[in-house]
């Protein structure tokens, strides 16, 4: 049951093409017996004049050999019969405008978000929030080697080199993965970003019209990678805690089997982007376990794996058979425009694999991966003390939004915060870009509206005090919104709430004072007898001086 050969011309359809060519070759043979004695010119006519030959060799200058061309020879031409008759189908069918566009794969996948809010909102004047990247270069070891390779005249700089990875950053990952992640008997292939990785996890894994399980909120990237490739992503609720969610997990199992999809994979990202969560390890293995139990691939995605805070561990999916780890040196190493990750699959996918990756990049650049190596050298040691630094950024930005009651995250370099409720999401990207020079990532590129992604890998922690406040004067300028627009619907209809959390400190001293103040103007004239309660007839309620609510009529 092995594949074929390459095709020959007589091979050229298949079986039948062979027969016919067969067939072909055997009337040859019986027409030579039969008119073995006939002239050529009885047996093949001659060409009608007026028609020339598909092929005629072209005498240059200088060339002294008779033009087998006739000196009677014409441009081909049509009978105005014959055109007549060509034109008769086109005339019959109906006139319609032919516009080239693109696949409805491409039209239908998610935009390239960061892309477009560059366009929009990234001036000299903005820091980004919304990409997520670190802020520091590569290890002093990476750029020496760099600097060396540049210097060196190595013509292998330059040249095409092994699909999988240079054999030294093989081995060298082969280890790491070993004493780091317990991963062992893996294949490694070395690619260009986590990004492509997954893509040749995709394409090696999924077909057309497949499914593919993606927790929400979930990497861009991702959904993006799936639509291209044809495959439909499942949407499943994550926990509280954005970690994803086993029990939804199951569910989603049962409603596609009922509705007939076929679902190849479930993606996971650990630690979550954006969601900053980390997996418990009894949590990696229980979806581990179900992804087995169910015959569906497991691709997780460990970009962030040195990214922990407040004592969290990260912990990788460990098994020969079912599942993919796909890992990055961008973040980590300060690499993201090196473009450098790296795969960890069961090898009796690698045939597969290896077509994508000779396809797609055929390979990571040569400098690339050798920088990758020498950053190697430098290892862990040196990333945490950068995520050291970042730690006391994560910190400083946290008392800015806590009020806001997000989800605190203990890995990566992301917030995921939610917006006040009423205030739309496009209106608060471009008002604090453009009135507060921050930008942020909009929440619905990780299928979920209403949030925004606070990425704050990006920032030293020298600029951290002037990126905190501008930070909070954008999240209560938000409030203020939201609460205005929160009032205007109760005013519309009194029945509607749309003031949802205890927005605290955000909300600043002389809004806190004018609402006090509207608060007595309204309702010197309904005070209670002991001076201590009021009632607000235009909000339907009594309350006391300290604002708590001792009746609500709505």
């Amino acid at each position: 049951a092995g594949e074929p050969g390459p095709r020959s011309p007589l091979r050229r359809g298949g079986r039948c093409g062979a027969r016919g060519g067969a067939v072909g070759l055997m009337a040859l043979v019986l027409l030579g017996m039969l008119v073995p004695v006939c002239p050529m010119a009885d047996v093949v006519p001659p060409l009608r004049k007026g028609r020339a030959p598909n092929v005629q060799r072209q005498v240059s200058a200088g060339d002294d050999r008779e033009d087998p061309r006739t000196e009677d020879f014409t441009p081909p031409t049509f009978a105005e019969s014959e055109a007549e008759a060509l034109r008769e189908p086109l005339k019959a069918a109906p006139p319609k405008s032919v516009v080239l566009g693109a696949s409805m794969r491409a039209i239908n996948a998610p935009v390239a978000i960061m892309e477009i809010l560059a366009e929009q909102f990234l001036t000299p004047e903005v820091t980004s929030l919304a990409a997520g990247c670190s802020f520091w270069p590569p290890p002093p070891e990476a750029m020496e080697e760099l600097v060396k390779m540049a210097s060196s005249g190595d013509p292998d700089l330059h040249r095409y080199g092994d699909c999988r990875g240079i054999p030294e950053l093989r081995e060298a990952l082969k280890e790491k993965l070993a004493n780091e992640n317990n991963i062992t008997e893996q294949e490694i292939m070395i690619t260009a970003g986590a990004n492509q990785a997954f893509m040749n996890a995709v394409l090696a894994t999924c077909d057309a019209g497949d499914a593919a399980i993606l927790f929400t909120p979930y990497y861009f990237s991702h959904r993006v990678a799936l639509e291209l490739a044809g495959v439909e992503p499942i949407e499943v609720d994550c926990d509280d805690f954005l970690n994803p969610d086993p029990y939804a997990l199951q569910e989603a199992f049962v409603q596609a089997a009922k509705l007939g999809r076929n679902v190849r994979m479930v993606v996971m990202c650990n630690p979550g982007n954006p969601s900053g969560a980390v997996m418990p390890k009894e949590q990696v293995d229980r979806i581990m376990t179900m992804c087995r139990d169910q015959g569906v691939w497991l691709v997780s995605d460990e970009t962030y794996e040195y990214f922990t805070y407040d004592g969290a561990t990260h912990h990788s999916p460990v098994s020969p058979e079912g599942v993919i780890n796909i890992f990055s040196f961008s973040k980590a190493y300060g690499m993201a425009g090196w473009r450098v990750g790296y795969l960890a699959y069961p090898s009796y996918i690698h045939d597969e694999i290896l077509k994508a990756q000779d396809t797609i990049p055929t390979m990571a650049t040569i400098i690339s991966q050798r920088m990758a190596l020498a950053a190697l050298r430098a290892g862990p040691a040196w990333v945490r003390k950068q995520v050291y630094q970042l730690a006391l950024v994560r910190e400083l930005l946290w008392e800015t939004i806590e009020p806001l009651n997000p989800v605190f995250g203990q890995g990566a370099f992301y917030f995921f915060v939610r917006l006040p409720s009423m205030v739309p999401e496009e209106m608060a990207i471009e008002v604090i870009a453009r009135r507060h020079n921050l930008l942020l990532c909009p929440g619905s590129a990780f299928g979920m509206p209403g949030y925004v992604r606070i990425a704050y890998g990006n920032v030293r922690l020298q600029e951290a005090e002037d990126v905190a406040e501008r930070l909070t004067n954008a999240m209560s300028e938000m409030v203020k919104v939201g609460m205005r627009l929160s009032y205007d619907a109760q005013m519309a209809d009194p029945m509607a709430s749309g003031r949802e959390g205890d927005w605290g400190p955000l909300m600043d001293e002389n809004m806190a004072e004018s609402d006090e103040n509207q608060y007595q103007d309204d309702s010197d004239a309904n005070q209670g007898e002991d001076d201590k309660t009021f009632h607000d007839t235009e909000r339907g309620r009594t309350e006391t001086v300290d604002g708590t609510i001792l009746e609500d009529e709505t």
